[in-house]
C-alpha cells in the first residue's frame, strides 16, 4: 500500500506548518502508523528556505512534548501538487495562493484548510 502523503502549507514555513508537520508526526508515531503516512511542510515564500522552525515555536512545541526538526522549505507547484496526497493550508490568503498556483484546478480535491480538521472548536471560517 502506498503511503498516504501530507503536505501543511503556511507563509514562510517557520511556524504554524513545521508545528503541524511535528504534531502529526509525533501522533502517527503513538498510533504506530508513521509507515502509513508522509508528512512534511512547506511555505509560500523562500525567505527562510533552509532554516530551523522559529525559535520560539520550537520551544512551546517542546513544552508540549513536539520536538520540530524540519527545514523550511518553499512549496514547488511543479511537484508538490503531484506528490502530495492532502495540501492543508492554514489560512484563507494561503489558500489564495496555493488555489492559484493550480492554474488548471487540477488539484483542487487535494487543498484543505486547515480549520476543516477541527473537531472539538468551532471556527469561523
Amino acid at each position: 500500500m502506498d503511503k498516504i502523503k501530507i503536505l501543511f502549507v503556511c507563509m514562510g514555513n517557520i511556524c504554524r506548518s513545521p508545528a503541524a508537520e511535528g504534531i502529526l508526526k509525533s501522533m502517527a508515531e503513538k498510533e504506530k502508523i508513521s509507515d502509513k503516512l508522509l508528512i512534511s511542510s512547506a511555505g509560500t515564500i523562500d525567505y527562510h528556505s533552509g532554516e530551523e522552525p522559529d525559535k520560539r515555536m520550537r520551544s512551546h512545541a517542546a513544552d508540549r512534548g513536539y520536538f520540530l526538526k524540519s527545514k523550511a522549505r518553499k512549496f514547488d507547484s511543479d511537484k508538490d501538487f503531484d506528490k502530495y496526497d492532502y495540501i492543508i493550508v492554514m489560512d484563507n490568503s494561503i489558500l489564495s495562493e496555493i488555489s492559484a498556483l493550480d492554474r488548471k484546478k487540477s488539484y483542487s480535491g487535494k487543498i484543505h484548510k486547515m480549520t476543516e480538521y477541527s473537531r472539538l472548536i468551532k471556527v469561523d471560517e
